[in-house]
């Protein structure tokens, strides 16, 4: 169980065992990530009754892509008001239309750095006491 002030993320990444930038950044901050590969997994770790406070979701992840993972959390009335942060691709690429259409509030582009990620952070999660900690 988590105390008031330990923030559960969950990060679909299709590269679970890379030394990403988005690792990098969880584990710089007072988080606790849960990884998984996929949306399809993503999924099945939701529907066990795990509510994250965050979900951070990879755009290219597979077989079930980004948008698509964020409409079925979206449109489901249980974790639609859980933020989402996108993050791949780099700025002006196509999929970043889809992945605010489906219900991202925030992407972060290519190239990651944990710095970068925590100042798109600020403006994205700023209104919430609960995110001050990684903020």
């Amino acid at each position: 169980m988590l105390g008031t002030s330990e923030i559960q993320v969950l990060i679909v990444e299709k590269e679970l065992n890379s030394a990403s930038d988005i690792r990098d950044w969880a584990f710089r901050n007072p988080v606790i990530p849960v990884f998984v590969g996929s949306g399809l997994e993503a999924l099945i770790w939701l529907g066990k009754g795990n509510i994250p406070d965050l979900i951070m979701v990879e755009s290219g992840i597979e077989p079930m892509d980004g948008p698509d993972f964020i409409k079925i959390i979206k449109a489901s009335g249980f974790f639609q008001d859980i933020p989402v942060l996108a993050f791949g691709y780099p700025e002006n690429h196509p999929m970043l239309a889809s992945m605010r259409q489906a219900g991202a509030g925030e992407h972060i582009f290519l190239p990651l750095n944990a710095d970068f990620i925590n100042e798109r952070l600020k403006s994205f999660l700023a209104p919430s006491e609960k995110f001050q900690s990684i903020i």
